[in-house]
Formats: C-alpha cells, structure tokens, sequence
C-alpha cells in the first residue's frame, strides 16, 4: 500500500473512526484518508472483482459459450473477436477524437467483422442481446474487494464526499446495477468514461471531477489498482494516489503466462486463486516469502498439479466408463484423495482403490513365473543396495545367510553396491545363486499371497483394469501385467500417469497415457526431468514401500518397509506439504461455478515448473535439506543432487 503524496505525521492525524475488528493495515490507510474531504475509488479490481476470473478478457469465454451461438461462434472464435472488436473500435477513436468507447460500439465493429470469419452479420436485435448476456455474466461474476469495501463504508458513514471514477465501456446505469448487488450506496457521485468521454487514462477525467465537484484536487484521495490511470495521472493532476494491489500482472511474470491470450474457465480459476495466495489483493498485498514455505509450495506447485490431474482422470473414466481406478501406492494415494474430492463435486460412476503394490513386490512374484530372469530381477533398478537389503526385499533373513553373503564377496551384509558397479553386480550374482533355493520357496508363497490380494482387490477377476501412478517408464504396469498373464488373466491392463519418459516405439500396443507428457523430448518432459525424484517425493505417502503381503482374518494387507528417517520427513514436510495442496483443491473445487472440464496441463505445470527451474532462496534451503530415498529415479538423471549417500540424496546445494 502506497499513499503518493506529501508525507505526513501518521500520530498527528486524527483518529479514524474505524469499524470494529479492523486490522492493524485498515486503521492505518483510515488515519491517512481521514485529512481529506473527498474520498474517490475507481470501481473494477478495487471495489468490486470478478471472482474466480484471473484477468477480464478470460469472461470473453464464457461469455462466448452463451452469446456466440447468437453470432454463429463458438466460445473460443467470440472471445477472439470481442477482443478484436474492441481493439478496432479504440482504433476508430482517433477518427472521431474521442477518448472512450462504448459496448455498443464494440459490438457494432465485430459484426462487421464477422464477414472474415465466413460468417454473415447478424441483426441490430441479436447484437443487443449479445451485449445483454455480457453485462449478466458480468454482474454475475463481480463481488466486493474484501480488504477495500470497509474503506467505503468507512467513508459513507464517516460524511466523506464519496465519488467513483471508472474508465469503462459500459454505462452508469450497468455499474451502479453491479454496485447496487454488492452492496455498495451512499456515494455522492459516479464518473463513467464512455458516458462522457472522457478518461483516467489520458487525464482529463480528473479535471472534470474537480469541475463538477467544486473541489480542489488536494482535497482528493483517489483509490485504485492501475498504476498508470489511477496513479500517475492522479498525480499529474494533483491529486493523492492510494494504490490497490492486483495480483495477476504480477502472477503472469512468476508463472510465464500467455497475457495476449484468454484462459479457459478452469485455468483462470486457478490462476485467480494462486495469484491471491501468493500476491494478495486490495490494501492487503504481500510477498510470496510471506507465506511458509511449505504452505507455499503445497499451494502454488503441487495444489494445481493435483487438481489437474484428478480433473483429467475423471474426464478420463467418465468417457470411457471406467468402472474403478486403482491408485498404486505409494505416490498414488494422495492422487487419489485429489481424485475423490473431484468426484465428491461432480459425481462419478467410477470407484477409486488404493493398491499396495511396488516393483519389488511385482519382480519377486515375476522370479516364480519366469525363473530364467530371476537373478536379473533380484538386484535389479536400485540406486544403491547392500546384500542385507537385497535379501530382506525378498523374504529372507540376512543374518541367517551371513555365509552366503560372505561366500558371495561381500566384507558385511551392510556392503553398498552402487548402480553401474559391475563387480558389485557379479557379486549380486553369486549370492543369488548361493541362495536360489530360498529364495524360491520365499518368492512362491509371496506370489501367492500377491494373486489373492489382487483378487481381492478386484484386479483378477476383471475384464479391464486401469492404474494409476506417477509414471515415468511404466515399468510397474508391464511388469504386473506380466505377473497376471502368468495367473491366466486375459482382461485389458492400462495404465494413468503424471507423465511418461517414453518414445513413439515404446507406446505402440501399450495403453498407457500421462497427463502431463506421453512422449519423452517434449517441452514439459524436458523441465520435469530437471528432478523427476523431487516430483515424486512430493507425491509419496506416509507408509513404507509395500514389501509383501499377509493374511489376517479381515483379509490380505500389505506390509510396508520401516523407514523411521522418511515416516519423520513425511510428517514434518512433505505431509504439510500435501494437506495444503488438497486444500487448495477442496477450495477450487468449491467455486460453484466451476465446469468439471479437465485443467490444461501446461498449466497446472506452471507453479512446478518455475520450483524446479526458478526455486527462491528460502525454498533451497527447506526443500532442499529433504532427502530423496535413495531409489526414487534410479534410472533417471537430475541436474540437481548433491549429497549423495547410501540412504539416499539431497536436491540443490544448501550448504
């Protein structure tokens, strides 16, 4: 918040009489306004908002998907030419010398010009009631500046002189109906640009409002957002500028929106609301470092990635009447609960289930059913791995197999061997083979216990089966699959992910599909893969990777690995981190006016995308302390990690 005038002594002006439960911020501009007589608000992004709209030309569409059939235009082609219509008639300004346009103007310009788009102009009446569906979609999408209405009120009651001043193509009487809705009377006069063509924007509105006033300009304080309209012409004509915050310009630099062009009414939704969080709006403005960085990154960077996807996967099984989802664990179980939200708004046939499962789960039941590629398997897509680990993943005692380990090169059972560590890999080889019987019998009552729980998970039995998973090979997909064909299933195994690392080859035959990207090389792929393990860290449930299975009286349940290290990161990061992205979702999902149409995956990228490329400084030091387990991304290559340790990595040097 800036007052751009003289400066003054806060102390000695006098006490405002402020509402009761004002903020600290509210009292303090209510002692700066309370010296002047006049008090003049400009009207869109100060008093009033369009809520749930990032910035006005984002209305065009769904202000098209009403009035374009009247002009034979589908919400996109009316959207595009209201903004040239509009355009064009600003053009013609010069002609007359005007200063200010009119709707109707506006309007008239786009049926002439509707010939260029092949398609005929229509009548004075269709053009009428175009304009009239826009001013309802407007008047019903706008609602009170939270932190500016009480200044207004303020001013009402306090006998203040209160004026509007807006530059704006539609006439008074359309505003003082948006006024008169929210809530807002009182006021002494409205100033209109295009009823009396003049403007904020060249300046000569402001004289005009002294004129008619009777005042001097330095009895004036203006409010308002624009800093070229409402501010420096302001004070060009000497009257004192309080600024109101608008958080979009600020969002399209952060995020690297496209401003030349509308948003969709799910992306302007988002946009709107993360530019909120992280900007603020009004006289109430902030820093994105205000917000804790956990709170931030929840909000900003995993939030719309969550609501995107769950928006798609239920476009997804609503068109292809999917009669279940089965979210893998670990990363899939807060897609689920995004998924449920979505589904709780807008309904579904579609069940969603949470499947424990985990590669190593899959390649012990895969050493049963294809024997020759057993030892391949047992040390098979691990970062780092000791031979104590190895045994343990698939059922054994390593302390009951010291010998073996011994016999097999190792110095302990604790021994690391790094991927791409050809002796260590021999020396898997051989403990393999010392402890082939073992891990046979070990790995046939597990593939056992795996069939049962898929079954009873509704996995056998099924004619078709989708999971869901983050991705980024679909290795989970093809091996499980493999592991059902071997049980005699012949039902349709596809896969749902966040993204996929895969060619054109690798797809063919392959049902298997990415939100994000299907195909590696691609422009998100390619910002993905600066920390694909950081994604899935923010992704991971609060259990251990599923290590097997038992049977209880209530039915199969998996058993999870014990990792004390990433139970306590969980419930001091990554945690806080997700219940504040399923927040957001739950309050996106609350706009009643909110479509179940899927979020464009560029962006529900965008808070990501500018994480992993463009991180701040407070954000390298908490997210980059967090160590990444050591198997998340085995096979990929990030361009961030540091810190490297047999118990896993960091991202980003901190230090």
């Amino acid at each position: 918040m800036t007052l751009n005038h003289l400066d003054l002594d806060v102390v000695r002006l006098p006490v405002a009489a402020t509402p009761a439960g004002a903020d600290e911020e509210l009292d303090f501009v209510l002692r700066r306004l309370a010296p002047f007589d006049v008090i003049s608000f400009d009207i869109f992004e100060t008093l009033l908002r369009r809520v749930g709209v990032f910035r006005p030309i984002d209305l065009f569409l769904t202000i098209g998907e009403k009035a374009g059939p009247l002009l034979g235009l589908s919400a996109a082609e009316f959207a595009r030419l209201r903004m040239r219509g509009e355009r064009d008639a600003r053009c013609a300004l010069e002609a007359r010398r005007g200063h200010e346009v009119t709707l109707a103007e506006m309007y008239e310009r786009m049926n002439a010009l509707l010939p260029t788009l092949g398609r005929a102009s229509v009548s004075h009446a269709a053009l009428a009631e175009a304009q009239r569906i826009e001013q309802e979609v407007e008047l019903e999408h706008l609602a009170p500046v939270p932190s500016v209405e009480p200044i207004y009120h303020w001013a009402v009651a306090c006998g203040k002189r209160v004026v509007l001043v807006s530059d704006f193509y539609s006439s008074a009487d359309f505003i003082n109906e948006a006024l008169s809705r929210n809530g807002y009377a009182g006021h002494e006069r409205l100033f209109v640009s295009c009823d009396i063509d003049r403007t904020k924007h060249h300046g000569d509105l402001y004289a005009h409002v002294c004129e008619e006033m009777g005042v001097r300009p330095r009895q004036i304080a203006h409010l308002g957002d624009n800093p070229w309209s409402d501010g420096s012409r302001a004070l060009q004509s000497g009257i004192t500028h309080l600024r109101v915050g608008n958080p979009a310009g600020r969002l399209v630099g952060r995020w690297r929106i496209d401003w030349r062009n509308p948003s969709p009414q799910p992306s302007s939704a988002m946009f709107a609301a993360v530019a909120d969080d992280l900007f603020g709006s009004g006289i109430a403005p902030r820093e994105p470092e205000d917000l804790p960085v956990l709170q931030r990154v929840g909000r900003e960077c995993l939030g719309p990635l969550l609501f995107g996807m769950a928006g798609w996967l239920h476009q997804e099984a609503q068109a292809n009447e999917t009669p279940a989802l089965h979210f893998c664990s670990r990363d899939g179980l807060v897609m689920k609960r995004a998924f449920d939200l979505f589904c709780r708004r807008f309904g579904t046939k579609t069940e969603s289930r949470y499947l424990m499962v985990s590669r190593q789960a899959i390649y012990r039941a895969r050493a049963v059913s294809e024997p020759e590629a057993a030892a391949a398997l047992f040390a098979q897509n691990w970062a780092r791995l000791t031979p104590a680990d190895a045994l343990a993943r698939w059922g054994l005692d390593p302390q009951e197999f010291a010998a073996e380990i011994r016999s097999a090169g190792f110095s302990s059972p604790q021994d690391v061997v790094a991927i791409g560590d050809r002796a260590g890999a021999g020396r898997f080889a051989k403990l393999f083979e010392a402890c082939r019987a073992a891990l046979q019998a070990a790995n046939q009552a597990h593939a056992d216990l795996f069939a049962d729980y898929l079954a009873q998970k509704g996995v056998i039995g099924a004619q078709a089966v989708t999971l869901v998973d983050i991705g980024w090979h679909g290795s989970l997909q093809k091996g499980l699959g493999e592991v059902l064909r071997a049980r005699g299933w012949s039902g349709h195994l596809a896969g749902r992910y966040l993204g996929l690392f895969l060619d054109r080859a690798a797809l063919t035959g392959f049902d298997a599909a990415g939100y994000l990207f299907s195909l590696d090389g691609t422009v998100r792929a390619q910002a993905l893969r600066k920390s694909p393990s950081l994604v899935e860290l923010l992704h991971t449930a609060g259990h251990g990777s599923t290590a097997g299975y038992r049977r209880t009286p209530q039915g199969i349940v998996a058993t999870c690995e014990e990792r004390p290290d990433e139970e306590r990161q969980h419930a001091d990061a990554i945690g806080p981190i997700q219940e504040a992205a399923l927040a957001f979702v739950e309050e996106m999902l609350a706009n009643p006016r909110l479509g179940a149409g899927a979020l464009d995956p560029a962006d529900a990228f965008r808070g990501l995308d500018r994480l992993l490329g463009r991180p701040s400084p407070d954000e390298v030091e908490i997210i980059g302390r967090l160590r990444i387990a050591a198997n998340y991304g085995a096979t990929a290559t990030s361009t961030a990690l540091t810190d490297r340790s047999p118990e896993g990595y960091r991202l980003w040097n901190v230090g």
